[in-house]
Protein backbone atom coordinates (compact mmCIF):
# COMPACT_ATOMS: atom_id res chain seq x y z
CA UNK A 1 0.00 0.00 0.00
CA UNK A 2 1.20 3.50 -0.83
CA UNK A 3 2.77 5.47 2.00
CA UNK A 4 3.00 2.44 4.28
CA UNK A 5 6.24 0.84 5.51
CA UNK A 6 7.35 -2.44 3.99
CA UNK A 7 4.69 -5.05 4.52
CA UNK A 8 2.16 -2.49 5.68
CA UNK A 9 1.94 -4.03 9.16
CA UNK A 10 3.61 -1.41 11.31
CA UNK A 11 0.87 1.18 11.03
CA UNK A 12 -2.66 0.15 12.00
CA UNK A 13 -4.00 2.37 9.22
CA UNK A 14 -2.14 0.35 6.57
CA UNK A 15 -3.54 -2.80 5.07
CA UNK A 16 -1.35 -5.93 4.76
CA UNK A 17 -0.02 -6.75 1.32
CA UNK A 18 -2.04 -9.25 -0.65
CA UNK A 19 -0.97 -12.83 -0.14
CA UNK A 20 0.19 -12.39 3.45
CA UNK A 21 -1.38 -14.49 6.17
CA UNK A 22 -0.22 -12.26 9.02
CA UNK A 23 -2.93 -11.03 11.39
CA UNK A 24 -2.32 -7.47 12.53
CA UNK A 25 -3.19 -7.07 16.21
CA UNK A 26 -1.53 -3.68 16.64
CA UNK A 27 -4.97 -2.07 17.00
CA UNK A 28 -5.26 -3.90 20.34
CA UNK A 29 -2.07 -2.32 21.70
CA UNK A 30 -3.46 1.21 22.07
CA UNK A 31 -6.52 0.41 24.25
CA UNK A 32 -4.45 -2.02 26.33
CA UNK A 33 -1.75 0.64 26.76
CA UNK A 34 -4.30 3.26 27.80
CA UNK A 35 -5.75 0.79 30.29
CA UNK A 36 -2.35 0.14 31.89
CA UNK A 37 -1.62 3.87 32.12
CA UNK A 38 -5.00 4.56 33.75
CA UNK A 39 -4.53 1.62 36.10
CA UNK A 40 -1.17 2.98 37.22
CA UNK A 41 -2.56 6.51 37.64
CA UNK A 42 -5.41 5.17 39.75
CA UNK A 43 -3.12 3.04 41.89
CA UNK A 44 -0.65 5.87 42.50
CA UNK A 45 -3.49 8.23 43.39
CA UNK A 46 -5.20 5.78 45.73
CA UNK A 47 -1.96 4.71 47.40
CA UNK A 48 -0.23 8.05 47.86
CA UNK A 49 -2.77 10.85 47.66
CA UNK A 50 -6.04 9.40 48.94
CA UNK A 51 -5.51 8.23 52.50
CA UNK A 52 -9.13 7.26 53.12
CA UNK A 53 -9.20 4.61 50.38
CA UNK A 54 -6.90 1.61 50.01
CA UNK A 55 -5.62 0.73 46.59
CA UNK A 56 -6.88 -2.72 45.70
CA UNK A 57 -3.89 -3.41 43.46
CA UNK A 58 -0.98 -2.30 45.67
CA UNK A 59 -2.55 -3.73 48.79
CA UNK A 60 -3.15 -7.12 47.17
CA UNK A 61 0.41 -7.22 45.87
CA UNK A 62 1.76 -6.29 49.31
CA UNK A 63 -0.41 -8.89 51.06
CA UNK A 64 0.65 -11.56 48.58
CA UNK A 65 4.33 -10.67 49.03
CA UNK A 66 4.04 -10.60 52.85
CA UNK A 67 2.27 -13.97 52.91
CA UNK A 68 4.97 -15.47 50.65
CA UNK A 69 7.71 -13.97 52.83
CA UNK A 70 6.15 -15.30 56.06
CA UNK A 71 5.64 -18.78 54.57
CA UNK A 72 9.09 -18.82 53.00
CA UNK A 73 10.82 -17.98 56.29
CA UNK A 74 9.00 -20.56 58.47
CA UNK A 75 11.87 -23.08 58.32
CA UNK A 76 14.40 -20.46 59.51
CA UNK A 77 15.37 -19.92 63.12
CA UNK A 78 13.64 -17.11 65.02
CA UNK A 79 16.56 -14.64 64.83
CA UNK A 80 17.18 -15.16 61.13
CA UNK A 81 13.46 -15.15 60.37
CA UNK A 82 12.99 -11.85 62.22
CA UNK A 83 15.87 -10.30 60.30
CA UNK A 84 14.41 -11.40 56.96
CA UNK A 85 10.88 -10.27 57.90
CA UNK A 86 12.27 -6.86 58.95
CA UNK A 87 13.07 -6.32 55.27
CA UNK A 88 9.43 -6.96 54.31
CA UNK A 89 8.16 -3.36 54.41
CA UNK A 90 11.11 -1.81 52.53
CA UNK A 91 10.89 -4.52 49.87
CA UNK A 92 7.13 -4.03 49.51
CA UNK A 93 7.49 -0.26 49.12
CA UNK A 94 10.28 -0.66 46.57
CA UNK A 95 8.29 -3.33 44.76
CA UNK A 96 5.24 -1.09 44.45
CA UNK A 97 7.34 1.75 43.05
CA UNK A 98 8.87 -0.62 40.47
CA UNK A 99 5.35 -1.93 39.70
CA UNK A 100 4.10 1.60 38.97
CA UNK A 101 7.08 2.33 36.70
CA UNK A 102 6.58 -0.94 34.81
CA UNK A 103 2.87 -0.25 34.30
CA UNK A 104 3.64 3.17 32.82
CA UNK A 105 6.50 1.91 30.63
CA UNK A 106 4.43 -1.01 29.33
CA UNK A 107 1.37 1.19 28.81
CA UNK A 108 3.16 3.93 26.91
CA UNK A 109 5.21 1.33 25.03
CA UNK A 110 1.98 -0.21 23.80
CA UNK A 111 0.84 3.23 22.63
CA UNK A 112 4.04 3.64 20.60
CA UNK A 113 4.10 0.06 19.29
CA UNK A 114 1.82 0.43 16.23
CA UNK A 115 3.60 3.54 14.96
CA UNK A 116 7.20 3.46 16.22
CA UNK A 117 8.59 2.41 12.82
CA UNK A 118 6.44 4.84 10.83
CA UNK A 119 8.87 7.50 9.53
CA UNK A 120 6.11 10.12 9.57
CA UNK A 121 5.75 9.67 13.35
CA UNK A 122 9.20 8.62 14.65
CA UNK A 123 12.74 9.12 13.42
CA UNK A 124 15.02 6.23 14.32
CA UNK A 125 18.78 6.55 14.00
CA UNK A 126 20.20 4.16 11.42
CA UNK A 127 22.01 1.23 12.91
CA UNK A 128 21.41 -2.37 13.76
CA UNK A 129 18.20 -4.11 12.85
CA UNK A 130 15.57 -3.38 15.46
CA UNK A 131 12.10 -4.63 16.24
CA UNK A 132 9.03 -2.50 16.77
CA UNK A 133 8.47 -4.07 20.20
CA UNK A 134 12.04 -3.40 21.32
CA UNK A 135 12.03 0.15 20.01
CA UNK A 136 8.62 0.98 21.50
CA UNK A 137 9.49 -0.21 25.00
CA UNK A 138 13.00 1.23 24.83
CA UNK A 139 11.66 4.66 23.84
CA UNK A 140 9.03 4.38 26.56
CA UNK A 141 11.61 3.64 29.27
CA UNK A 142 13.94 6.40 28.04
CA UNK A 143 11.02 8.85 28.07
CA UNK A 144 9.65 7.76 31.45
CA UNK A 145 13.00 8.22 33.16
CA UNK A 146 13.58 11.44 31.11
CA UNK A 147 16.93 10.21 29.78
CA UNK A 148 16.39 11.18 26.13
CA UNK A 149 19.31 9.66 24.24
CA UNK A 150 18.05 10.94 20.90
CA UNK A 151 18.37 7.72 18.92
CA UNK A 152 14.57 7.49 18.64
CA UNK A 153 12.84 10.84 18.22
CA UNK A 154 9.14 11.58 17.80
CA UNK A 155 8.56 13.88 14.83
CA UNK A 156 4.75 13.99 14.72
CA UNK A 157 3.19 16.56 17.11
CA UNK A 158 0.96 13.94 18.78
CA UNK A 159 3.89 11.57 19.33
CA UNK A 160 5.90 14.47 20.79
CA UNK A 161 3.03 15.33 23.12
CA UNK A 162 2.70 11.71 24.31
CA UNK A 163 6.47 11.52 24.89
CA UNK A 164 6.41 14.72 26.97
CA UNK A 165 3.35 13.45 28.85
CA UNK A 166 5.17 10.22 29.68
CA UNK A 167 8.18 12.17 30.93
CA UNK A 168 5.87 14.25 33.13
CA UNK A 169 4.25 11.07 34.49
CA UNK A 170 7.74 9.72 35.19
CA UNK A 171 8.74 12.80 37.16
CA UNK A 172 5.40 12.83 38.99
CA UNK A 173 5.63 9.14 39.85
CA UNK A 174 9.18 9.45 41.12
CA UNK A 175 8.19 12.50 43.22
CA UNK A 176 5.10 10.79 44.61
CA UNK A 177 7.17 7.66 45.30
CA UNK A 178 9.41 9.76 47.51
CA UNK A 179 6.32 11.04 49.33
CA UNK A 180 5.05 7.47 49.70
CA UNK A 181 8.42 6.30 50.99
CA UNK A 182 8.66 9.07 53.57
CA UNK A 183 5.06 8.68 54.73
CA UNK A 184 5.53 4.94 55.20
CA UNK A 185 8.56 5.43 57.47
CA UNK A 186 7.58 8.48 59.48
CA UNK A 187 5.58 8.07 62.71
Amino acid sequence: TAGCPSGGLRNPLCQPDEGTDVIDLSWFAVPLGLGLILLSLLDVFMTVLHVQVESPISNKLNRWFWHALVEGTRPLGKGTRDQVLAWGAPLMIGGIIVFWALLYILGFGLLYLPVVHDPAIFSIEDGALTTAVGDAFYFSAVSFFTIGYGDIVPVHPLARFVGVLEGAFGLLTISLSRTYLLSAHLP
